[in-house]
This record gives structure tokens, sequence and C-alpha cells, in this order.
């Protein structure tokens, strides 16, 4: 990518209105994002404008902590629009390529996949992080990574953070580590629509013993754990539908298997629609002010043409977003 030419900054612009657009026909009032210096200057551009129709939270890469401590900048600094998340920290690689840091090799391999981070020096930087008021956002997939990640938290402790730690996927976890995000107060950030290329993914690498406990959402849900669904685009596209189908059905996209992969995990629509719209708001220390219709929240909601609590899973694949309004504003109907 080095030899790719930058965008330039009027291009970048253009690009996170035309996003905000799709993002407003999906429904979307609000991200949580990772970007590059430039497009957090650009989106605080467009908020000081007033056109910025989305919520943003916005974490920082690592590099920047040193910066960010000198200059007393802190999780949850900002306004309405747009306020500073917690510093992103990448512990592993992914479950595709195998490269998500296991306890244990992959099948028929003695290879366990690629630890980022030095436990010691990430514990470090966390801690260090934490006490000047930088939460933690981590990245961590498989279980090996996701253990290295509870234990770096739990040590730094949550005191005076004005938003909480969180651990990005969750997508393998230990049994013997499912009740340690909730009894600690860490969000599972995680990503439902996976589950449509995992299904097919976790058995021939990970076999059938770690798979049933790959996106353990009713596991991780019975124990007290905050979850925060989201989409993880680029990755996937931002669109919420896929993850409600996934997270309530756990099947692929041909309906496979009928009964759903590790049914046991199936959660139902009304813990996916707080997963989907009080989880973030918890995750970005505003609980307070929205993620709920109540009075004295904002007025950040979006109407579609069924009812995900009720409706069956395969329905939300084709629901369609009959309007979506954000600080009370309509900024798209159908």
């Amino acid at each position: 990518y080095q030899g790719r030419p930058r965008a330039s900054e009027a291009d970048r612009r253009t690009a996170l209105l035309e996003g905000q657009a799709a993002l407003h026909r999906w429904g979307v009032t609000s991200v949580h994002s990772v970007e590059a210096p430039e497009s957090f200057r650009i989106v605080e551009d467009l908020e000081r404008a007033g056109e910025l129709r989305i919520r943003v939270l916005h974490h920082m890469p690592q590099r920047f902590i040193d910066s960010l401590i000198e200059c007393g900048i802190v999780s949850g600094f900002g306004n309405d629009w747009l306020r500073v998340g917690g510093i992103k920290y990448f512990t592993d690689g992914a479950l595709g390529s195998c490269t998500a840091w296991m306890l244990e090799p992959y099948v028929d391999s003695d290879d366990c996949g690629i630890r980022r981070l030095e436990p010691e020096e990430f514990g470090h930087d966390v801690q260090r992080a934490a006490s000047a008021g930088l939460a933690a956002t981590v990245h961590a997939i498989g279980d090996a990574a996701v253990r290295m990640t509870l234990d770096a938290l739990e040590a730094a402790g949550s005191r005076g953070l004005s938003i909480p730690h969180r651990i990005e996927h969750l997508q393998c976890v230990h049994p013997d580590d499912l009740r340690r995000a909730g009894r600690l107060g860490i969000v599972a950030s995680m990503q439902p629509s996976h589950l449509l290329t995992d299904i097919a993914l976790a058995g021939p690498r990970w076999g059938p013993e770690r798979s049933r406990w790959t996106l353990p959402l009713r596991s991780l849900l019975e124990a007290g754990t905050i979850l925060a669904f989201g989409s993880d685009a680029p990755v996937e596209e931002a669109d919420p539908r896929e993850g409600f189908y996934s997270a309530v059905a756990r099947r692929d996209r041909d309906g496979h298997p009928s009964d759903g992969w590790y049914p046991e995990e199936r959660i139902g629509g009304l813990d996916v629609l707080k997963a989907y719209a009080e989880g973030p708001a918890h995750a970005a220390g505003d609980l307070d002010r929205r993620g709920r219709l109540s009075p004295g929240y904002y007025c950040d909601l979006a109407a579609w043409d069924v009812d995900p609590v009720t409706a069956e899973p395969e329905r939300m694949l084709s629901a369609q977003v009959a309007a979506t309004v954000v600080g009370g504003d309509l900024v798209f109907s159908a």
C-alpha cells in the first residue's frame, strides 16, 4: 500500500459525506471508528461546518499514546457529535489467515497464530494510558489474545475513566474466561455478521471444541457482559440486518445449518436490539443520553418496516429502513 497515491483532503471529505449518507440509509445514527489522523481532522471540520449528522466516537492508534498524554486529551473528550474514544491496540491477527493467537495450535499444525504485542509491553502501555484517562480498545480474536487482554485490562483497572475498556471481536473465548469481562465491566464489542463466514472457517482451523466457543453471545450475556454490536466495516458492510440475522439464527446466508450453528449461543431479537442500541451507548459512556427512546435523550432513531424484536431472522435480511432521524432531524426517508 505504500505506493498507492494518498487521497486528497477534498476526496476524503467527499467520501466521508457519501459514507454518512449510506449509513443513514441503513438506519445508523452513530459510529465507533478508528481512522487516520487526517480523517479525524476532516470529521472535525464537518462538525464545525454543521455537516456532521452522525455521532462519532473516534479511537486513536496505539502509536499516539505519548502525544495524547502530553496534550492532556482523555477518553470522552469532545462534544455531542465527535468524541475521543480509547487507544486501539492489536494483539493478534484473524481467523481466516490462521493468525489469530490461540492457546493451542491450529488443527493439523504446530502453529498457534501470531501474537502482535509482548504481554509486558502491552500491559505497561494499557496501564500508562489508563492512568492518564485513556481507555483501551483492544483487537483480540483468538482465545490466547482474549486472555492476555483480560489480564492487562484487569491489572490496569478502570478507575477515573469516562468510558469503559472494551475488547473488539472476542471471536474465540476459552470457557475459563467467559465470566471475566462481565465481572470487570469490560465491554464485548462484537460483530455477529462474522458468523456468516466463521461457520465455514472455524471447524477446519480450530476444531469442534474451540468452535463451540466462537462468538459465544448467549454465554457472555448470561455472564453479565455488556454486548456492543457493530459491523467491522469495511471488513463487512455497515448494514445491521445481517448482524440481526446472524445473532438470532446462527446460520449462513444459505440457511445452514437449519437448527443453527451451536444454537445454544443464539440470542433473542430484544437482546440483539439492545446490543446495537444500548451497548454502543454504554461503550461510549453515553448511556444517560442515547441508546434508548426516553425523555432527555438524543432524538436519534431509525424506523424499520418490520419489528426486529419479533421478526423471523430471514425477514430481517430484506427489512427496509423507512426513516432515520439524528438530533431530531430527518436525515433519510424512503
